[in-house]
C-alpha cells in the first residue's frame, strides 16, 4: 500500500473519511506505513474498505471524523477500532444522511464550524443493486447516494479545501478521492442522462414501477399517474433489462468517476489556489463487503454474493487490499490528479476508453458539471 507521512494538525473527509490535517506527501514505503499527526473524517459503517481506510489512517495519528446516519453505528465502529490497537485514536462522529441533501449540507457546515483545515476528502460510501426507490429529495437512490450527495458535500466543503490549499506548500497536498467502480465502464452504460437521471424509464425484474413519484419528477410508467406527460419511454443505451438496478448503479458510478475529472479540470482553471486541489477516482477491486447484500434476485444477486464471498470472480480482493487503492490516491506522491486508478496503483484503461468513445471531447464532463449544479440549484442548494 502507499501511505504518506503526516505532520502537524491534519484534516481529511471521506465517505467513509473526513480528514482535517496538513498532509506531507511522500513516496511509498516498503512497509506501507507512515508517521506523524493528522485528522480524518469519514462516513462509514462497521465494515468494508471505508472502515479499513479510517483505521489505517487513524492508527497513524490522523484525526478522523466518522460520518453516518446513525450515531450508534459510528460509536460501534469507533469502539471496534480502539479495541483493535493499543494506539490512541482521535476519532469523532459526524451525522450525515446521503439520502437527504439537507443533512449533507448541514454535515459539511458542521465540519467547517469545528475545523479550520481539510486536506483530504474521500467519498467512499455507496449502495448497489437496490430496486427502484426515491429519496426525500425526489432522486433515485443510487444517483443521489453514490453521486449527487457526494457532489454536494464537495461543493459545500470547497471553501475550507481552498483555504487549506492556500497555505499548503505542495500542489497535491489537498485531495478529493471518489471511490467509484469498474461497473461504471463495464456494464454498457454509454451516456449520462442528466435530463432524467432517475432512469425511471428502464424496466426489468427488479426495476419496480415507480407509481409513487411526485409530480415534480414525472416518470413514464404504464401504471404511473403521470404516464401521459412524457410520452413513450426514451430509447437509450441504458435501456438494458433485466439487470436494471445494476444499470442505475453503473450510471451513478460513471458520474462519480467523471466527477473527479471535472473537478480536476474545473479547479485547475482557477488561480484562487483551487489549482492546488487534486481529484482522483478509483476502483478498489471486487471486495467482499455488505455492498452486494441488497440485490433480492437469485441471478445475479445471490450468484454474485456467492462468487464474491468465495473469491471466484477475477479481481476479487480482500478488504485490506481494497482499501490500499483508496490510500494510494489519498496520500501517494505517485498519484496523478484527474486519473482513475485500479488495484496496484495502476491507471484504469476502461475509463480512458469510455472517455475516448463517448466523452465527446470533454463535452460530457462539462455537461455533467453544469447539469449537476442545476439539479442542486433547483433543490435550493
Amino acid at each position: 500500500s502507499h501511505i504518506s507521512r503526516l505532520s502537524g494538525q491534519k484534516k481529511l473527509l471521506t465517505w467513509g473519511v473526513m480528514y482535517p490535517s496538513s498532509l506531507e506527501v511522500c513516496e511509498p514505503t516498503s512497509a506501507g506505513s507512515f508517521t506523524g499527526n493528522g485528522q480524518l473524517t469519514e462516513p462509514i459503517g462497521n465494515s468494508g474498505i471505508g472502515y479499513e481506510t479510517v483505521f489505517q489512517l487513524a492508527s497513524h495519528s490522523a484525526r478522523v471524523y466518522i460520518a453516518a446516519r446513525s450515531s450508534q453505528r459510528i460509536n460501534e465502529a469507533i469502539s471496534r477500532m480502539k479495541a483493535a490497537t493499543p494506539t490512541e485514536l482521535d476519532l469523532h462522529p459526524l451525522i450525515m444522511d446521503l439520502q437527504n441533501l439537507k443533512s449533507v449540507k448541514e454535515a459539511g457546515d458542521t465540519f467547517m464550524e469545528k475545523e479550520s483545515r481539510l486536506d483530504i476528502l474521500i467519498n467512499n460510501a455507496g449502495i448497489m443493486a437496490i430496486p427502484f426507490q426515491l429519496t426525500v429529495d425526489g432522486f433515485e437512490l443510487h444517483w443521489q447516494t453514490n453521486y449527487l450527495a457526494p457532489f454536494l458535500l464537495v461543493k459545500t466543503l470547497l471553501p475550507i479545501l481552498k483555504s487549506t490549499a492556500a497555505t499548503s506548500p505542495s500542489p497535491s497536498r489537498v485531495r478529493i478521492v471518489n471511490v467509484s467502480s469498474d461497473a461504471a465502464v463495464s456494464l454498457g452504460v454509454k451516456e449520462l442522462d442528466l435530463e432524467r437521471p432517475n432512469l425511471e424509464y428502464i424496466t426489468g425484474k427488479t426495476a419496480a414501477c415507480p407509481t409513487h413519484l411526485p409530480s415534480s419528477s414525472p416518470p413514464f410508467c404504464p401504471h404511473s399517474p403521470h404516464k401521459n406527460q412524457l410520452g413513450p419511454p426514451k430509447q437509450s443505451p441504458n435501456h438494458l433489462p433485466p439487470q436494471t438496478h445494476r444499470r442505475r448503479y453503473a450510471h451513478s458510478k460513471l458520474a462519480q468517476l467523471l466527477h473527479a475529472r471535472t473537478l480536476h479540470t474545473h479547479l485547475h482553471q482557477h488561480p484562487d489556489h483551487s489549482h492546488n486541489i487534486s481529484a482522483y477516482s478509483l476502483h478498489p477491486g471486487i471486495v467482499p463487503t455488505n455492498l452486494q447484500s441488497a440485490d433480492p434476485s437469485f441471478f445475479p444477486g445471490a450468484f454474485v454474493r456467492f462468487g464474491v464471498r468465495w473469491g471466484i470472480f477475477p479481481g476479487t480482493v480482500s478488504v485490506k487490499e481494497g482499501a490500499r487503492t483508496t490510500l494510494f490516491c489519498a496520500v501517494s506522491g505517485g498519484a496523478r490528479s484527474g486519473e482513475y486508478y485500479v488495484p496496484g496503483g495502476k491507471v484504469g484503461e476502461g475509463a480512458g476508453e469510455w472517455i475516448r468513445k463517448y466523452g465527446e471531447g470533454g463535452k460530457v464532463e462539462a455537461g455533467l458539471w453544469e447539469g449537476t449544479l442545476r439539479m442542486l440549484g433547483e433543490k435550493g442548494f
